[in-house]
């Protein structure tokens, strides 16, 4: 916190605009430093706390002024080019910057409160090196072991790992996001990075749930969940919302179907978004850290949904830093490190018995939070 003194301390005396820019440069850069994965800006009784997620942790970075939280509230919206008089719905936003000759894209989403708005910007590293499937570092047996369980008809395998350590690249390769530079992604058998593989028919069976939703914010529930159905598989228009009706009712948004995704909380719109991805009815179900940009009363409700669904055979992979969650319900750890596979086992040979130092090192932060 006293690298923001001297800033905060021109914000308290001044009501012109270059302090909060200067304050709100400082955020940003101050986390990219501690390569943070988001940035948490939340309107508190008597002052504004700023907190970054650091390897999973939300740890506290700087309390600013009370009397600054609108005019950086303000400030942000305007680089994310969002709607700076509306206030009372929650808002989507993008920036991109430049830091240390590395292209950052902050993805900002901004959230009404009792207090005031809260902000959390997701930070992404766009010049972060790739990393191929063949240096995941597998060794033989255990490359033989994920395969046998990410193939089965049930279970659910946990990724987990500091930021930056590759785990959502691994999930966006699986799923042919990012374009793979070497190696092999094999579904039944078939490498479906291969020329004439069909990418589309291959996500209708291995979907994906996103941290940020992306649901389209001019359809409203039901047609989120129908356009897969009717645009990809063909299904007929009352087929496709029976369907989508039957997986809303799973998730507990059924009553919300035609209501839009501004006038959904977070948690809300990452159970549509759960079940726009399983009424394509996927053999594999991948989470990318589905509950990072939740407050804490919304995690429980969409981990709630995730149990449901181990509990019904559905195989998922899922990349999270919700320790309990990944002890209590995986069947399976996968740990990286440094764009390396460190070590992976059942929950309690991870869990209870870690061998590599950095797992260690690691749990041993999640135990201290």
């Amino acid at each position: 916190e006293d690298s923001f003194a001297p800033v905060i301390r021109r914000v308290e005396d001044s009501s012109e605009d270059a302090p909060i820019i200067k304050i709100v440069n400082s955020v940003i850069e101050q986390a990219v430093r501690d390569k943070a994965s988001d940035i948490h800006i939340e309107p508190q009784e008597d002052d504004t706390r700023v907190r970054f997620r650091v390897d999973g942790v939300l740890r506290n970075a700087v309390t600013l002024p009370k009397n600054s939280h609108s005019a950086i509230i303000s400030r942000i919206k305007i680089m994310a080019e969002m709607d700076i008089a509306e206030k009372r719905l929650p808002q989507d936003g993008r920036i991109n910057i430049e830091q240390g000759g590395r292209d950052i894209d902050l993805r900002i989403s901004t959230l009404p409160t009792i207090l005031g708005e809260k902000v959390v910007m997701r930070i992404l590293d766009k010049t972060a090196a790739s990393i191929d499937i063949n240096d995941l570092a597998f060794t033989a047996k255990n490359m033989e072991l994920y395969s046998s369980l990410f193939n089965s008809s049930y279970g659910i395998v946990l990724v987990t790992g500091p930021t930056g350590s590759g785990k959502s690249t691994l999930l966006r390769c699986i799923n042919l996001l990012e374009t793979p530079t070497n190696g092999k992604v094999l579904f039944h058998g078939n490498d479906i990075t291969a020329k004439g593989s069909d990418p589309c028919a291959y996500r209708a069976k291995v979907g994906m749930v996103f941290q940020s939703f992306n649901l389209f914010n001019n359809m409203t529930v039901l047609d989120n969940c129908t356009a897969g159905l009717r645009y990809v598989l063909h299904m007929d228009k009352e087929a496709a919302e029976r369907t989508a009706l039957d997986n809303l009712e799973k998730v507990g948004m059924a009553p919300y179907i035609h209501a839009k995704p501004r006038q959904l909380s977070g948690g809300q719109k990452q159970r549509v978004a759960i079940a726009r991805a399983l009424a394509m009815q996927p053999e594999v179900l991948l989470f990318d850290e589905p509950t990072s940009a939740l407050d804490p009363q919304m995690v429980g409700e969409v981990l709630a949904v995730m149990r449901q669904l181990a509990k019904e055979g559905l195989t998922m992979l899922v990349v999270t830093h919700e320790m309990a969650f990944a002890r209590d319900v995986s069947t399976h750890v996968v740990y990286m490190a440094d764009g390396v596979i460190c070590e992976e086992g059942t929950p309690a040979d991870i869990f209870e018995r870690p061998q590599s130092p950095k797992t260690v090192e690691f749990l041993s932060r999640f135990r201290q939070a």
